[in-house]
């Protein structure tokens, strides 16, 4: 099983203020941004090759050396902003956006602009910010900064085809800018057009030897296609030219976690934790070892997890977020896995208002509107199984399934593995093969879904059908824990398939 259980698309944006490309200053030198000084620009440059690196630390002292050149660089105040606050240093992060506001008045329009924007965003104005972002694709339409924006949306929206464009004509602008080769490779993933996306990766890899980035997402693309050897190789060789890439760290533990090794993964994660803790991406790491314990089954872990992130966000009482979500989703999860089935009604009420409330806060997201489908329709079929009627969410789940436009096959795994569940236990063994055929066909070394599939071909009479599938779950859990649970079913299923004399 991939990482489709996460609810809402994307992540944690990185640099929210990040800027490439624009105006012109000082004489007939090009510049990007306004500053009278040639040292706090070339300071600039440096902090922003470092946010395209995703370094955090080198960033910010670049920037912070932009600012002492210049006090009055709002778009280095600005860009300090951002990354100070993904480093977990929130309350200086706040000291140098507000004064990038009071610098605005002196700088080009597109970047009074774009500072307002991200002060709107930081302050929990989501209305405005769409109005901002309305008003630059209006008046800069060409604008490289503009291009990426309406480029990200797009792609966070699900409307991929106009993502590529928008980055496409970036590129167009500036050909130097060959972090958009890692862009259009996560469009393709969305897409599923995986071929498409590991080319994107490895021409960023081609155009930057000496980033871990690019090998960090070609493994991405490797993992989300089940080819977890090649996955494996990447991340360790991102970790290799940036030991501090924490990103390749948290895949690294994913493709552990997947591949049965969920002790390893949890220890990588051990070792990323403080960075995390630092900077204030607890909540990342949480829902990292949520997805480890449920790769293994260990349902009362994820359930413990889980609560301890609601009661962080209940004592908070801060505004929802995808993590909350997806706390409550796997709560409810959990409750219906346990046996627990009255906490698992009572429980998706309150799943239902956060997802609500955030689907209000994002607007109009036709990537968003099909996760809410699909995550609906998976609970309401994983309670109908509970409760011995499992053909009551088979239809709903079947249609929210077949209309997912913007989400890519692998996230769709996780759906088609419960649909198979109710189709098996409605006993409809065929369909139930189908199902599980069809997410094979996309990604045909899973190991969750080829032991399904083993088990329905064996009730079907096809044993060696069940044995092929057996094989392929065995040699991709061959490094698992020992004692792991789905290792142990593979093996029973074995034995009676294959009786010792």
């Amino acid at each position: 099983m991939t990482r489709g259980l996460i609810i809402v698309a994307g992540t944690i944006a990185l640099i929210a203020a990040g800027v490439w490309g624009a105006s012109t200053w000082l004489g007939d030198a090009p510049r990007e941004v306004t500053t009278t000084s040639e040292v706090a620009y070339e300071s600039y440059q440096e902090g922003e090759g470092y946010v395209e690196r995703y370094a955090l630390e080198p960033a910010a002292a670049a920037f912070e050396a932009a600012v002492e050149a210049d006090s009055t660089f709002a778009m280095a105040h600005l860009q300090l902003s951002g990354v100070l606050w993904q480093l977990g240093r929130r309350d200086d992060a706040q000291r140098h956006l507000e004064r990038a506001v009071d610098l605005s008045a002196g700088v080009s329009e597109i970047e009074r602009m774009w500072i307002e924007r991200t002060h709107a965003r930081y302050t929990d104005r989501p209305e405005r910010v769409r109005e901002i972002t309305a008003e630059l694709a209006e008046t800069h339409p060409e604008h490289p900064w503009v291009l990426r924006l309406l480029g990200e949306q797009a792609r966070q929206r699900g409307e991929y085809r106009k993502a590529l464009t928008a980055f496409e004509r970036a590129l167009e602008l500036d050909p130097e800018a060959v972090d958009i080769h890692n862009k259009k490779g996560y469009i393709y993933l969305g897409m599923g057009e995986y071929e498409k996306a590991v080319q994107s990766f490895q021409r960023y890899a081609f155009y930057a030897p000496d980033q871990a980035n690019p090998h960090d997402s070609l493994g991405e693309a490797f993992f989300y296609t089940g080819q977890f050897e090649e996955a494996t190789r990447e991340f360790l060789r991102a970790l290799d030219i940036d030991p501090g890439f924490v990103w390749a760290g948290v895949h690294l533990a994913d493709v552990l976690s997947v591949t049965g090794q969920v002790e390893r993964a949890h220890r990588v994660l051990d070792e990323l934790e403080p960075v995390f803790e630092e900077r204030g991406w607890s909540d990342w790491m949480a829902q990292q070892r949520m997805m480890i314990d449920l790769r293994a089954d260990r349902w009362e872990a994820v359930l413990t997890r889980a609560k301890a992130r609601i009661a962080r966000a209940d004592s908070a009482k801060g505004r929802a977020d995808e993590f909350l979500l997806f706390a409550k989703f796997m709560r409810t999860m959990a409750f219906l896995e346990l046996g627990r089935l009255d906490e698992a009604r009572e429980s998706i009420e309150p799943l239902a208002a956060t997802s609500t409330e955030l689907h209000d806060a994002i607007g109009d997201s036709p990537r968003y509107a099909e996760s809410e489908r699909l995550h609906e329709a998976l609970v309401r079929a994983r309670l109908g199984r509970a409760e011995g009627e499992p053909a009551r969410g088979i239809d709903a789940l079947s249609t929210a399934i077949e209309e997912a436009e913007s989400i890519g096959p692998h996230e769709l795994t996780f759906f088609r593995y419960e649909l198979a569940r109710c189709q098996l236990a409605d006993e409809r063994p065929e369909e139930a093969a189908a199902t599980v055929d069809a997410a094979l066909s996309e990604i045909p070394t899973l190991p969750r879904m080829n032991l399904l599939a083993a088990r329905i071909a064996a009730d079907l009479g096809r044993r060696d059908e069940a044995l092929a599938h057996l094989r392929t779950h065995l040699e991709v859990m061959r490094y698992a824990d020992e004692g792991h649970p789905h290792v142990v079913q593979a093996q029973r299923m074995l034995q009676r398939l294959v009786p010792r004399s």
